[in-house]
């Protein structure tokens, strides 16, 4: 009966040790290892497009498009987010569409988000527009989605169209954040006809700078490149196309920019 006892206080001990050992890999209360009703991983997803239009010369409102304005340059358009606006801006990515999309599994509107980049849900955030005003003015904003499964009218405080009359077109305010939301906003220019002329070349980068790999093409070879060395603060990276030190969004911006036109 004593080794029966002994073998029994054995197994307990040993399975106690075990689950401390657990506890202290995965860094959780012993509560939360267990199947408990009120646990809640940290998901909260956000399905986010940004886009801009502009009147052609039919006054219709018509996709932005680098393929019509050559002299765009991409990396004057971009969007700040009210989380920290002096932060790394938001470069669109479906060129040759000045638009952005993003489907993340947090609150943020980057891609490669920071700890400051996420929101909590509830917050209430704005959107900046960033262009080339001596190009481009800006003729009004608009809101088109911005809800979520428990709330169909997250953003009921927040004008949908706002035009011309208004002082400030390039911000959109009041976004309430929710999870599983689906936010779309977007803003609609108009070209300076002083500024219009056919002529003015292209600012994309070079075929030279766009072949990293040295085959004689720009392709998704050399993106693949880019994303490699992405984040990287390094001198001579192959990703780093427009040479300042780091592999960011300014140069994979610069490589689809460049192989959306080939």
């Amino acid at each position: 009966m004593k080794q029966l006892l002994l073998v029994s206080s054995a197994l307990v001990l040993t399975f106690g040790i075990i689950l401390g050992v657990l506890a202290l890999q995965t860094n959780r209360p012993l509560a939360l290892m267990s199947e408990a009703k009120d646990f809640k991983p940290a998901f909260c997803p956000i399905d986010v497009t940004f886009y801009v239009n502009e009147i052609n010369d039919d006054g219709q409102e018509v996709p932005l498009t680098i393929d019509k304005h050559p002299d765009i340059d991409v990396l004057s358009w971009s969007v700040i987010d009210g989380q920290n606006p002096e932060a790394q801006p938001i470069y669109f990515n479906k060129l040759p569409l000045i638009e952005y999309a993003l489907q993340s599994k947090a609150l943020t509107f980057t891609s490669i988000p920071r700890a400051l980049d996420t929101y909590q849900k509830g917050d209430v955030a704005f959107i900046k527009l960033t262009h080339q005003s001596d190009l481009f003015s800006i003729v009004k904003h608009e809101l088109t989605a911005c809800a979520s499964p428990t709330n169909p009218d997250l953003c009921s405080n927040n004008e949908q169209v706002q035009e011309a009359s208004s002082s400030d077109l390039s911000t959109i305010d009041n976004i309430t954040l929710d999870c599983n939301m689906t936010l779309k906003a977007g803003w609609v220019v108009q070209r300076r006809s002083s500024q219009t002329n056919p002529l003015l070349q292209s600012t994309a980068p070079s075929e030279e700078n766009c072949d990293l790999n040295g085959d004689g093409a720009c392709n998704t070879f050399d993106l693949f490149i880019v994303l490699d060395d992405y984040g990287k603060n390094e001198k001579d990276l192959l990703g780093d196309m427009n040479r300042d030190g780091s592999v960011n969004a300014l140069d994979y911006t610069l490589m689809t920019s460049r192989i959306s036109r080939l």
